[in-house]
């Protein structure tokens, strides 16, 4: 017998079962990888019983997920575009055994079904565009799957050249990436309707890969298409328009303008899309920005005499009319047609992927279609690739005592088969050094993804203790990042200041208490993390601050601090509790494993302020409530509430908020409404347990500097809505945050909706301007900012201006705007953010610059801070010198973000429609369909990235124009 053979003998004389369910084979003495080779032996076993998928034998894999569907129900059979690059996780071409990718193959989620496909290009050095034929798309939870990596299967399937993508009502289908030996453009259905090409039209850039480009002089496409004539129809195409012209024309022979023709889609100059059938109305679909990619449709249902037509995946215009039929069907693409709908122009711009159907397409279908090229990326979204070779990790332990604990996995990825999992333990870290560990147990059976765990007995106690999983199958072994720690130690827990406070009257502030954790001072190599149940009478993050569960005890320490903040709470509760236990984890529960920390409540009045009031009554009751609401704060001490009820209360003065009070419109910002008619700021709140929530604030002024509504130095502003306040100034005084100026504290749930700033010198913030605390789930929309005659860069920040250590997290930005007069410039349309600021978790959507001079960031001027996995879309912006519709960055980080289809267009130059860089710091981003737009003006830059300086690394830069 050999040596492996004994070993693996031994391990089934000597091994033990344990609990849960889970037999595991024990040895207590080190033994070599023979594991390994029973791992290999059993999973080869079990697939020869497996039910198997049809691409078992592919070495790498990849899921591509639909995450949302059509507004209407499911589109079925399309064909959606997957383009393969090294921007996918993990992808590298390197894993294909043909170099042609021959051994790429498609299938249903069920693996069970394989998808036709077509390759229309490869490039091992760039993208790959393929085109799978999805049966259904029905949103979340529709995927399908791609496999490569088959030595043995490196002949592509027929799918990839006899048409079988287009079977389902294609009469043809024109990739424009290359033309033929005849000198024209292949069809890629079985029909082989290849199309001439007349004038000059040539290959160019286009929409998925290679295109043509017509140049409005003579230059079309003729194609034959076969079969009787179809009575419904589908024709569609991507198009970028430069002065328009016949898209589609319809003929009756193969001759253009003679005989039967009549066009069918044609882009005016102006960008207006128009389609018809003959003899019908003409229907617009609407103006569309020319320069930029669109996917043009039209359809026409014969059963119901419907002609619908589509632009970017939406029903733009319908008519019912009962179409007239030529005896022959030709289609010209980018003639001149003199029976048309407006111009009859040769076309003149860039076209892709035009495709003839024999049937209406649904609108379903169409938007799929048209977002699996304009959103590809995300519809269809690419999965990390995955390997064969399994993946786990470590879990801390549990059930520890003082000789046995449970040793705890997770088997993150099983890889192309399920998987052997074993685990390493002892007294000392042997790392990767298998041999070296002083125990090893190996779960008899095989693993899916999800927990591994055994019980491991004849422990010391009082000792220390590593362990690491490993787990592996016929592809490969993988190991755990790191080994796990637990001891045979006790926890324990204490109250080390037993009580806190929500107010306390000598510092006017809520007092902490806190709860400390403790383990063997022989126990601190590694950090533990301790769990504890949360209970008691008071409300975990609402009575004080949120606690999470656990706390760990860093390396080199024996004890930790759980600290227990008090919130203010706007009426009297009493007294309240916090009552914390330990729980089980990688050490043995200790006594004393529970105690308690005694919140005691605030004296509050509280205070009463109603229009039906009078201030010279008590204020203690809503019978006994005072008429204006500085009455109930000149009554209030801090930890006080002043309830204010519904009603509009008038101001010839700010409202001074001045003490830890909290002041509340009980009917919420719809029923209490604080006006400064135009006349006076509203609302100062400056001090730091300060709250004011559910009023609206409107129709404030200042010409002095700062905060037309609310002027924010400390404290909170709740569930407001900040509406119709001005900052208006003249030279020298610059014109900051119009609806609030904001140095610290805290604004929550708001809207800052509708506010200004005006200025001959400086105008910062129309929304916000703010140099310090933060703005949470807040939205900022439709506020404006404008100068006259000021200085370079002085307008800035139509929404929010964010400098210092100001930080804005989950908040939408939308819809604001920043012009100057008297050739001016203008920075951050909606945000400008400066300093060390933080902006997180954002929306930045729709807003615009519009100076008259120059242009810079529509949607954010980044010149320090960070920004940071914000989603920055269709911002635009014009003026006479335009850069960056998206972001401008001189400074900064800007990280994880996607900044898409934005647009910018200038009357002299313009630069950059997605992020123009000249400093700072760009990563880990995407640049997805954004425009910059020539009208007579120098395009220096760009669609999607103009850098010049500074440094850019993991960026997504496609699809821009």
């Amino acid at each position: 017998m050999s040596q492996a053979s004994e070993a693996f003998s031994l391990a089934l004389t000597e091994g033990k079962s344990t609990d849960n369910n889970t037999a595991c084979m024990l040895l207590n003495h080190r033994i070599p990888l023979v594991c390994f080779l029973l791992a290999a032996g059993m999973l080869l076993c079990a697939r020869l019983t497996a039910v198997a998928g049809i691409y078992d034998d592919w070495q790498c894999q990849m899921s591509l997920s639909f995450p949302v569907s059509p507004s209407s129900g499911a589109a079925t059979n399309v064909p959606v575009l997957v383009v393969l690059s090294t921007n996918i996780a993990n992808f590298e071409y390197s894993q294909f055994s043909s170099a042609a990718g021959g051994d790429l193959r498609f299938s249903d989620s069920n693996e069970t079904t394989a998808l036709d496909y077509e390759i229309e290009r490869w490039d091992t050095n760039g993208e790959s565009f393929v085109w799978v034929n999805v049966p259904e798309i029905t949103g979340t939870g529709t995927y399908i799957r791609a496999f490569w990596g088959n030595s043995a299967q490196t002949n592509p399937p027929p799918c990839t050249t006899n048409g079988a993508v287009w079977n389902n009502g294609f009469l043809a289908v024109w990739h424009m990436h290359q033309t033929n030996g005849a000198g024209k453009l292949p069809d890629a259905t079985t029909n082989r309707t290849d199309a001439s090409v007349a004038g000059d039209a040539r290959l160019d850039a286009g929409r998925t890969g290679p295109g043509m480009v017509f140049d409005g002089d003579g230059d079309y496409l003729l194609a034959d298409i076969p079969g009787p004539v179809p009575q419904s129809l589908t024709i569609e195409a991507w198009i970028r328009a430069t002065n328009g012209g016949v898209v589609y024309s319809e003929l009756g022979q193969g001759a253009i303008n003679s005989g039967w023709h009549d066009s069918h889609i044609e882009v005016m100059s102006s960008g207006e899309v128009r389609i018809r059938v003959w003899s019908g109305s003409t229907v617009s679909l609407g103006v569309w920005p020319t320069g930029v990619w669109h996917h043009v449709a039209m359809t026409y249902d014969a059963s119901g005499y419907l002609l619908a037509g589509y632009v970017d995946g939406r029903l733009c215009g319908t008519l019912t009319y009962q179409k007239q039929y030529p005896g022959d069907l030709w289609y010209a693409l980018g003639p001149a047609d003199s029976t048309h709908l407006g111009d009859g122009t040769y076309y003149d711009g860039w076209m892709d992927e035009a495709r003839v159907s024999n049937l209406a397409r649904s609108s379903n279908w169409i938007w799929a279609a048209w977002m699996s090229v304009a959103s590809n990326g995300w519809f269809p979204a690419y999965g990390a690739v995955e390997y064969g070779a399994p993946r786990i990790e470590n879990r801390p332990a549990t059930n520890v005592t003082a000789t046995s604990a449970c040793l705890n996995g997770y088997v993150t990825v099983t890889g192309r088969e399920e998987a052997v999992a074993t685990v390493y333990w002892g007294v000392s870290d042997a790392g990767t050094n298998w041999e070296a560990w002083d125990n090893v147990a190996t779960l008899s059976g095989l693993c899916g993804i999800g927990s591994v765990t055994t019980n491991v007995s004849g422990l010391a106690a009082g000792t220390g203790y590593y362990y690491r999983w490993a787990a592996s199958n016929s592809y490969g072994l993988a190991c755990a990042p790191s080994s796990e720690y637990f001891f045979t130690g006790e926890v324990t827990i204490r109250a080390s200041d037993a009580l806190a406070m929500e107010h306390d009257p000598g510092t006017g502030r809520p007092d902490p208490g806190a709860f400390t954790v403790t383990r063997p001072a022989w126990a601190t190599n590694r950090d533990t993390t301790v769990w504890y149940a949360i209970g008691g009478t008071a409300s975990n993050g609402i009575d004080y601050e949120l606690i999470i569960g656990n706390v760990t005890i860093q390396a080199g320490t024996s004890n930790a601090l759980i600290n227990i903040a008090p919130i203010l709470q706007p009426e009297p509760e009493g007294d309240e509790t916090v009552i914390l236990t330990v729980q089980s984890g990688a050490y043995i529960v200790g006594a004393p494993n529970c105690a308690t920390v005694t919140i005691a409540d605030a004296a509050c009045g509280p205070w009463y302020v109603a229009l039906t009031g009078n201030d010279g009554n008590s204020g203690t009751s809503w019978e006994q409530a005072f008429r204006s609401i500085s009455t109930g704060l000149a009554h209030a001490v801090h930890g006080d509430t002043i309830y204010v009820s519904n009603g509009v209360y008038n101001l010839t003065e700010p409202l001074s908020v001045a003490m830890g009070v909290v002041v509340t419109g009980v009917g919420g910002s719809a029923g209490t409404i604080l006006d400064g008619g135009g006349l006076t700021p509203i609302l100062c709140i400056a001090h730091e347990n300060a709250v004011v929530r559910g009023f609206t604030i409107r129709n404030g002024k200042n010409t002095n500097d700062a905060g037309g509504g609310v002027i924010l130095t400390a404290g909170a502003l709740w569930d407001c809505v900040v509406t119709n306040n001005r900052v208006e100034t003249l030279s020298p005084v610059p014109a900051r945050g119009g609806g609030v100026w904001m140095t610290s504290g805290l604004i929550t749930n708001c809207r800052i909706v509708a506010n200004s700033c005006w200025s001959s010198t400086n105008a910062v913030g129309g929304g916000v301007c703010a140099s310090g605390g933060v703005i949470a789930a807040c939205e900022i929309s439709m506020n404006s900012i404008t100068g006259q005659a000021c200085n370079l860069y002085e307008v800035k920040g139509g929404g929010a201006f964010l400098g210092g250590n100001a930080a804005a997290r989950g908040c939408v930005v939308s819809g604001n705007t920043a012009c100057t007069y008297g050739w001016s410039h203008a920075a951050g349309g909606g945000l400008y953010v400066t300093g060390n600021a933080e902006v997180a978790d954002c929306l930045v959507i729709a807003n615009g610059l519009r100076p008259d001079a120059a242009s810079h960031g529509a949607g954010i001027y980044l010149a320090g801070g960070i920004v940071s996995n914000c989603h920055v879309i269709t911002n635009t912006c014009y003026s006479h010198y335009t850069f960056a519709g998206g972001v401008y960055i001189v400074g900064g980080v800007l990280a994880d973000c996607v900044v898409s289809g934005n647009w910018i267009s200038a009357g002299h130059v313009e630069e950059a429609g997605g992020v123009y860089q000249s400093g700072g710091s760009m990563s880990r981003c995407r640049l997805l369909g954004n425009c910059a737009t020539a009208r007579g003006s120098a395009l220096w830059g760009g669609g999607g990235l103009s850098l010049h300086a500074g440094r850019a690394e993991n960026v997504l830069v496609a699809y821009n124009t």
